[in-house]
C-alpha cells in the first residue's frame, strides 16, 4: 500500500551514512560498479543527427556521440550494465524520405537492444518541419495550423522552422500512422512516445476553415435544440455565434476569468479536438498491438489552465493513455527551507494514477526519485512490463544507491499499488478551464494541507 509511512522510509536513504561509521551496503557497492561501468557507455539520443545541427547548441562532439550510440559495443556495455531500456530516434517531422537513412540505424539498434533483452521506445515528433517536409510532401503546406491572421502556427522559440498540424486535418495522421506502422512492423516497438502534443496558446489558437467549421458541429451537438441554444447564448440560432479575435487591446494574457459563453465552448472544442487527433494515433498503433505502450507529452497538473492555454484535458486520453511525461522545469522536489514540507509532482502522480496512467520524470535527483517510488502507478503491459519501473525512461541510466535499492525491491513493493487515503479532492471542469488562476493557487494549498497532514497522503 502507497501511504506517509513508505514514503517516509524510503526518503531516508537519501542521505548517506558518513563512510567512516557504516560500511558500503549492497546499494552503493551496485551503484559504484555500475557507475564506473557506464563511464565507457554512450547513450541514446532520441533526436535524429539532422535536428540538433538545424536547431543549433549542439555538443561539439555531438557527430561522434551520434555514431557510437548505435554501435555494437556500445549496446553489449549497456545489456552489461543491466540496462533494459532505451529511447531511439525515429521520426522528428522531417519526412520519411529525409530522416529514412536515420530510421534504418534505429532499426539496427532495435534489433541489437531486443537481442540483448533490452526493451525499445521510439521517439515521434509532434510537428511539421517547413523547410524540408513540405517538399517531400508539398500538400502538407494545406494541413497546417492557420492563426486568425492565416498564419502558421510555430514552435516556440527561435524554432520557427516547425509548425504545428491542425488537429482537425485528417490528412496528417493518416501520414503519420505510416510512419507508425514502419516503427511497429520493421523495428518491432515495444513503447513509442509522442513529443510536442500540445496546442500554442492564444492568440495562436487554430482559426483555419477546417477548425471553425468543426466548431460549428462540436456545437450543434452539445445544444442541439433552439432552446438549448438561446439558453447558453441568447441567440435563435448557431449561425450567430463568431468565435472572438484579439488584438492589442484585447489580450488574451489579460483575461483573468472565461465568462464569455463562447470562449468557455472554445476551450472544451481544442481540448477535445486535440485529444482526438492524438489518441486516433494511439489507437491505430494498439490496433496493430494491444502491448505496445503509448504515451504522451502531456505534462503534468500545475498551477496554470492548462486547457485554456494548451487544449490539454488529461481525463480525455483515459483508457487510451498508458503513460505520461512531465518534462517541465521548475517543480523539482524540494524540501522546503522554512517548514521542512515535500513540494514535488504529487498531484500528477496523483491525477495520472486515478487516470490508469503512469508517469516519466527525471530521476537523476535523489528525492524526485524518492517521490517516484512513493507515488507512481506502475501499470504493466504484457508485452512492455511494468511502466513507469526501475528501468524504465528516466531511470535506466541512473546509477545511485536510491535507485539499486528501487531496482531490487520494486517488484515486491511498488508494482500492483493502490492509493491509500481517506480524502479526495475534486477538480471540476468549469474551476479548472474557466478560472486562469482564481482557483488554481488556492486549490493547490488546500492540497498541501493535506498533503502534509498525517493519513492524508
Amino acid at each position: 500500500m502507497v501511504g506517509r509511512l513508505s514514503a517516509l522510509l524510503i526518503l531516508c536513504f537519501i542521505f548517506p551514512f558518513p563512510p567512516k561509521v557504516m560500511a558500503e551496503t549492497r546499494w552503493e557497492r551496485s551503484a559504484r560498479v555500475r557507475q564506473e561501468a557506464a563511464q565507457e557507455i554512450v547513450w541514446f539520443n532520441h533526436e535524429p543527427f539532422i535536428f540538433p545541427l538545424r536547431r543549433g547548441g549542439h555538443f561539439e562532439n555531438w557527430p561522434e556521440l551520434y555514431r557510437r550510440q548505435h554501435r555494437v559495443e556500445n549496446i553489449s556495455l549497456m545489456a552489461k550494465d543491466g540496462v533494459r531500456y532505451g529511447r531511439l530516434h525515429f521520426y522528428k517531422g522531417m519526412g520519411l524520405h529525409m530522416e529514412m537513412p536515420e530510421i534504418e540505424e534505429s532499426r539496427q539498434a532495435a534489433e541489437r537492444m531486443h537481442a540483448e533483452g533490452m526493451k525499445v521506445s521510439l521517439y515521434v515528433g509532434g510537428t511539421m518541419f517547413a523547410e524540408a517536409f513540405y517538399r517531400e510532401v508539398p500538400e502538407a503546406r494545406e494541413w497546417e495550423q492557420r492563426d486568425q491572421l492565416g498564419r502558421g502556427v510555430p514552435y516556440m522559440e527561435t524554432q520557427t522552422f516547425r509548425h504545428y498540424p491542425c488537429p482537425n486535418e485528417p490528412a496528417y495522421p493518416n501520414y503519420i500512422k505510416k510512419v507508425l506502422k514502419i516503427g511497429v512492423e520493421q523495428l518491432g516497438a515495444d513503447q513509442f512516445f509522442f513529443d510536442n502534443v500540445q496546442l500554442q496558446p492564444e492568440p495562436k489558437s487554430c482559426r483555419c476553415p477546417r477548425c471553425l467549421r468543426a466548431f460549428q458541429e462540436f456545437l450543434q451537438k452539445r445544444y442541439s435544440t433552439a432552446e438549448a441554444v438561446r439558453r447558453r447564448f441568447g441567440y435563435p440560432g448557431l449561425d450567430y455565434i463568431k468565435i472572438n479575435e484579439w488584438d492589442v487591446y484585447n489580450r488574451p494574457e489579460d483575461i483573468r476569468s472565461l465568462d464569455d459563453p463562447v470562449l468557455q465552448e472554445w476551450v472544451r472544442f481544442r481540448c477535445e479536438s486535440l485529444a482526438r487527433h492524438n489518441l486516433d494515433l494511439a489507437d491505430y498503433i494498439k490496433r496493430l498491438n494491444p502491448d505496445i505502450s503509448v504515451g504522451f507529452n502531456l505534462k503534468g497538473l500545475y498551477g496554470l489552465n492548462r486547457m485554456w492555454l494548451n487544449g490539454i484535458y488529461h481525463p480525455l486520453y483515459q483508457g487510451h493513455c498508458d503513460f505520461i511525461c512531465f518534462d517541465v522545469d521548475g517543480v523539482d522536489a524540494r524540501l522546503d527551507s522554512r517548514t521542512g514540507a515535500l513540494v514535488s509532482e504529487i498531484r500528477s502522480y496523483k491525477m495520472a494514477r486515478t487516470l490508469n496512467m503512469s508517469c516519466q520524470d527525471s530521476l537523476e535527483d535523489e528525492l524526485r526519485l524518492a517521490v517516484h517510488m512513493a507515488f507512481n502507478y506502475q501499470r504493466r503491459l504484457p508485452r512492455f512490463g511494468y511502466q513507469g519501473g526501475a528501468w524504465d525512461w528516466g531511470a535506466n541510466n541512473v546509477f545511485t544507491p536510491l535507485m539499486e535499492f528501487f531496482r531490487e525491491f520494486s517488484d515486491r513493493y511498488y508494482t500492483e499499488t493502490k492509493d491509500r487515503a481517506d480524502v479526495a479532492v475534486l477538480r471540476s471542469w468549469p474551476s479548472m478551464a474557466y478560472s486562469i488562476g482564481g482557483t488554481l493557487v488556492p486549490t493547490i494549498l488546500m492540497e498541501q494541507v493535506l498533503i502534509q497532514t498525517s493519513g492524508a497522503i
